[in-house]
């Protein structure tokens, strides 16, 4: 059994089948080792496709050239990042009374994680998802986010290709890793 398959069973045991409208939502164990595997892990400053200076699991605030930091702050970056990502879906929650499953969750997590809260709130796919439009019009968006400009000059970048891909079966479940999940208590990570 693969890592994927251990954690989604976890996450199915631990799965509960609705959560309060206002209790927090979080972003489950099997939703943080995606991002971890989609970002990677430097502990060394380095420039994005995009140019941007990053650093550990994709933490691009405060980066400066020649930054060094450990596991443990890398850790702790992604924690505080997936907690900004987190906010903006329970604030969406709380205002406009959406109800997420867990892999729908976790990939909007993973795809704020990547594009950032403010890009997010302005986009389609938030207008979309505050509509009730259908899952799939929403899944959709995702693929629309694979450019990155660099110097000015916008090109389509092929690891974000990838993770779209990926974020959208996520987002469906279409490798039913989530199977019987709906919800999930907040997880430390």
């Amino acid at each position: 059994m693969n890592d994927v398959a251990k954690i989604g069973e976890l996450e199915t045991s631990r799965a509960r089948t609705d959560v309060a409208e206002h209790e927090r939502q979080r972003t489950s164990m099997l939703g943080i080792y995606l991002i971890q595997k989609r970002e990677g892990c430097r502990l060394t400053a380095y420039r994005c496709p995009a140019g941007i200076l990053t650093i550990g699991y994709g933490h691009t605030g405060g980066v400066k050239e020649g930054d060094r930091i450990t596991q443990e702050q890398a850790v702790e970056l992604l924690r505080q990042d997936v907690q900004s990502a987190e906010s903006a879906l329970n604030r969406m929650k709380i205002k406009y009374g959406v109800r997420f499953k867990v892999h729908e969750f976790d990939a909007l997590v993973s795809f704020i994680f990547n594009v950032g809260v403010g890009n997010f709130e302005k986009s389609t796919m938030y207008k979309k998802i505050i509509a009730g439009e259908p899952k799939g019009q929403i899944a959709g968006e995702f693929s629309k986010w694979i450019i990155v400009t660099k110097d000015g000059i916008k090109t389509k970048n092929v690891g974000l290709i990838n993770r779209r891909r990926d974020e959208i079966s996520q987002y469906l479940d279409m490798d039913d890793i989530y199977k019987n999940a709906t919800t999930c208590r907040a997880v430390d990570y």
